[in-house]
């Protein structure tokens, strides 16, 4: 791979990156505001957001662990080629 290629593939992971994190932002922000307004509606909701929280936590960890361990071989690939 040449010097601009390289470039070339880490320009576009970084716009696609940045993309992606415009986007979860914007998750984020309305997760929160539907969390927040099921809990202002009845406290009652808060245990049952908590404990589904605590599920899909668990549940995406290894997903997200998996990317992770992806992504850092590509990074060495990429260190020794």
């Amino acid at each position: 791979m040449t010097d601009h290629e390289t470039r070339t593939v880490l320009k576009t992971a970084l716009l696609v990156l940045k993309a992606q994190t415009v986007e979860i932002s914007s998750l984020r922000v309305d997760v929160g505001a539907i969390r927040h307004a099921l809990i202002e509606l009845t406290p009652d909701y808060k245990g049952v957001v908590d404990r589904h929280r605590s599920k899909h936590i668990e549940e995406l960890r290894g997903n997200v662990q998996q990317d992770l361990e992806r992504l850092q071989a590509i990074i060495n690939r990429l260190e020794h080629s």
